[in-house]
């Protein structure tokens, strides 16, 4: 398991950032097909356009995502210490969340296309906490799935 060299750590390293983006270029294709057939469907939708604002959105998240594939593979959650691991994956994923629904609120100000843009001015914060209100627990489980495909990287190396 262990490497040596600076080859293989670049090597590891771009395996790393490919796998982050064919993660999030895939989760941004699914939200757009949820945004496609689901409650944005009575617009007129122009779909090369908002595909690519979703995919822009994904791809908003990938150094935090980076960070969360980074300490998966760093900090696996195994029989030695697996309760502290544990405890800092819940940590991290709260962060890595929050820190999504964040870039979320921004996008959602800047996209002239997102709802939130028509809501009128309300305060950021306002604005910020509605959206951990509604999509944390999503931000959550994008973490999980992120960590997930760290740790079957890592058991078929």
């Amino acid at each position: 398991m262990e490497r040596t060299g600076s080859a293989a750590g670049w090597n590891t390293t771009k395996r790393s950032i490919a796998s982050a983006f064919v993660l999030l270029t895939l989760l941004g294709f699914f939200s757009f097909v949820q945004m496609y057939i689901g409650p944005f469907a009575q617009r007129p939708l122009v779909w090369y356009k908002d595909l690519l604002l979703t995919l822009f959105f994904w791809y908003l998240l990938l150094p935090t995502a980076l960070v969360a594939y980074w300490l998966a593979l760093r900090y696996p959650i195994e029989r030695p210490g697996a309760g502290r691991r544990l405890a800092m994956h819940a940590a991290a994923g709260t962060a890595f969340a929050l820190l999504s629904v964040l870039a979320g609120t921004f996008y959602s100000i800047l996209n002239p296309e997102s709802p939130e843009f028509y809501r009128g001015p309300a305060p950021f914060l306002e604005k910020y906490f509605r959206r951990v209100n509604s999509n944390l627990h999503f931000y959550v489980v994008i973490y999980v799935a992120i960590a997930g495909a760290a740790h079957a990287v890592r058991y078929y190396q």
